[in-house]
């Protein structure tokens, strides 16, 4: 059990280092291109979009978001693999018989990373955004979001009902 708490305890580190360098007082951070961008964000943090607010999204961050956009974009490839090994390990220990329950998280990233693939994309096609790609993307964010959220659902759970079972001894 010390082992796998370790475990947890560094990918936990991992995360909260990603979620700083993307969130951080850097100049390729969210912060960052939402000020340059006048208050627009990612699009990645959006449940779902349209192409017209993709659009948008893109032709606000002019060409200095757009630039700050691909260093964002390298610093999400490990926020993915750290979010779902965390809630991978947290859900292995929340239902350790239910051994499947743990590719939630992966798959989660898994439309993480197409979805940033996709954005990437239009980021560098722009003005020239493909409607398919964006309704594509769209999906894979919403997919996204909807698995961490069972996820995060399905490890609450997890924890109810160790407690009461642990109350019920």
């Amino acid at each position: 059990m010390k082992k796998i708490t370790k475990w947890i305890i560094l990918l936990l580190i991992l995360q909260a280092v990603a979620m700083f360098l993307m969130q951080g007082p850097f100049p390729f951070s969210m912060k960052a291109i939402k000020e340059v961008s006048g208050g627009y964000g990612v699009l990645d943090t959006r449940f779902s979009y349209s192409p017209e607010t993709a659009y948008e999204y893109f032709d606000h961050y002019g060409v200095e978001g757009r630039t700050k956009y691909d260093p964002f974009q390298l610093i999400d490839l490990f926020y993915p693999l750290a979010y779902s090994l965390f809630l991978s390990c947290l859900l292995f220990l929340s239902f350790p018989k239910k051994k499947i329950i743990w590719l939630i998280p992966l798959v989660a990233a898994l439309f993480d990373y197409i979805e940033n693939g996709l954005l990437y994309l239009t980021n560098h096609h722009f003005p020239d955004i493909n409607p398919t790609l964006i309704h594509y993307s769209s999906f894979c964010t919403s997919a996204k979001w909807t698995l961490i959220l069972i996820s995060i659902l399905l490890i609450l759970m997890g924890i109810f009902l160790r407690i009461r079972l642990k109350k019920n001894k």
